[in-house]
């Protein structure tokens, strides 16, 4: 099972929720989808309040090649730049939160080489909490999963507990209600 978070706060956000879902659908199943739960931007400030969504799929695409399709939908729905260092609004952002519970982390270089040699490196990443708390203010990866912000933010835990309550993070192995009740975000996203 695949999770996706998909985020939204400029511009029609149901719309672009509906167009991002709809796109996602032709590269893989979607399965259960959340209803839309409406959060104050997390990470930065803006008059602009986001619509959030979690859902699960199936693919036969890699995680690598999910991200690049991932990134290709955002851009064909208006997306002019990926978060690299701040956030700021966005038309459409989609996250990969879970695949099959691997834990991966590419980087850029092994990209390169795994381009050159047409293999992929996946190195594991840490069971240790504050690493992996700590771990965006790394060197940035191209792709890290379990998505490595992702228990830190209620507007990913609250979609996502709606349409997987059974899910457990597989580093820290804590199910999505008990990543619920120790989230120490203030911000609690509400049902549209």
């Amino acid at each position: 099972m695949i999770i996706l978070s998909i985020g939204t706060n400029i511009g029609d956000r149901e719309r672009n929720i509906e167009n991002a879902v709809e796109a996602l659908g032709e590269i893989g199943k979607v399965g259960a989808v959340s209803p839309i739960y409406t959060s104050e931007p997390w990470g930065f400030e803006s008059e602009n309040g986001f619509y959030n969504i979690a859902l699960t799929m199936e693919s036969e695409l890699s995680p690598l090649e999910l991200l690049r399709e991932t990134q290709r939908i955002e851009k064909e729905l208006g997306r002019t730049t990926k978060t690299t260092t701040e956030y700021a609004d966005r038309v459409i952002d989609i996250d990969i939160i879970d695949y099959d519970n691997q834990i991966i982390k590419i980087d850029q270089q092994s990209t390169v080489n795994s381009q050159q040699q047409n293999v992929g490196t996946q190195h594991v990443v840490s069971n240790d909490q504050k690493e992996l708390n700590n771990s965006h203010l790394k060197k940035p990866s191209l792709l890290t999963l379990t998505h490595p912000l992702m228990h830190l933010r209620n507007f990913v835990l609250y979609p996502l507990a709606d349409i997987a309550p059974n899910w457990v993070h597989p580093i820290l192995q804590l199910s999505v209600q008990e990543l619920k009740n120790k989230s120490e975000d203030n911000n609690i996203p509400h049902k549209k």
